[in-house]
């Protein structure tokens, strides 16, 4: 089986790709990172930056098809606080999960 975990930092966003080899075991297919700056105006306003948006939801697109051409079969994506605790939050989660297909 081939997972793919996703953090939504508030920084940067990371992936990891990895192959199910055993209860206790696994091999690293692929990481990838990108600096999105999602929280860099959301600790201060209480909200998202669009052009964060913006770069976020590109990035989670890049992240789902690399996913996708790596037959990927679960993917795991979590969001930290700079985007649950921002007002604009919950509108992030549903243009993701309506632009990506990734429920966070």
């Amino acid at each position: 089986m081939r997972v793919a975990a996703i953090d939504l930092g508030s920084n940067s966003f990371h992936m990891l790709l990895a192959e199910i080899l055993g209860p206790n075991s696994f091999e690293t297919v692929l990481q990838d990172k990108m600096m999105i700056q999602l929280g860099k105006t959301a600790l201060v306003t209480g909200r998202l930056d669009p052009q964060a948006m913006e770069r976020g939801l590109r990035c989670l697109d890049e992240f789902r098809r690399m996913a996708l051409a790596r037959r990927v079969d679960r993917t795991l994506a979590v969001a930290t606080s700079a985007i649950r605790e921002a007002e604009n939050g919950e509108e992030f989660l549903r243009r993701a999960r309506e632009e990506s297909g990734l429920s966070v």
